[in-house]
């Protein structure tokens, strides 16, 4: 019997059929494959989220606006997150990628938005309800940058 990697993703099948089939490639497969992207993915992203995070904290902090807080979490962690996530995740420092990476950050901020206004609605309170998103948002992310943004043939 083959030993696996401890970089690959076994999931069970009743999951990896309810997959969408890209991400489940970009998972991994049965066969053991490396989770190489992934695993860079979200060891960066966890630099990213403390980052942002700290940014939006600070802006709730400040100012009491969870939509000025997003906002101002956005735009300074785009910079640092496009060096971080092209260089350490992707290999890529072409900034000709940039506006793709704007655009996946633009979707990214409005789902993200539309969710924090629904958990603001529900009385959730908006320190806890980013916290709660941050496992939706990193998803809908790597699939944005491994898909679109440093896919193949940009």
């Amino acid at each position: 019997m083959r030993r696996q990697s401890t970089t690959s993703l076994d999931l069970p099948p009743w999951l990896r059929k309810h997959l969408p089939a890209r991400l489940g490639l970009a998972l991994g497969n049965e066969n053991g494959e490396r989770l190489g992207d992934f695993i860079r993915f979200v060891l960066v992203g966890v630099l990213n989220t403390l980052f942002g995070y700290g940014v939006f904290a600070a802006g709730i902090l400040t100012t009491g606006d969870h939509r000025l807080a997003l906002t101002a979490a956005n735009v300074i962690g785009v910079a640092f997150n496009f060096l971080t996530t092209g260089r350490l995740v992707f290999g890529s420092q072409r900034i000709h990628r940039l506006p793709l990476f704007i655009g996946g950050y633009i979707v990214c901020f409005i789902v993200n938005l539309e969710a924090l206004e629904l958990t603001h609605a529900a009385g959730v309170p908006s320190l806890l309800a980013q916290v709660l998103l941050l496992p939706i948002m990193v998803i809908l992310s790597f699939i944005i940058n491994k898909f679109i943004v440093f896919g193949r043939g940009n």
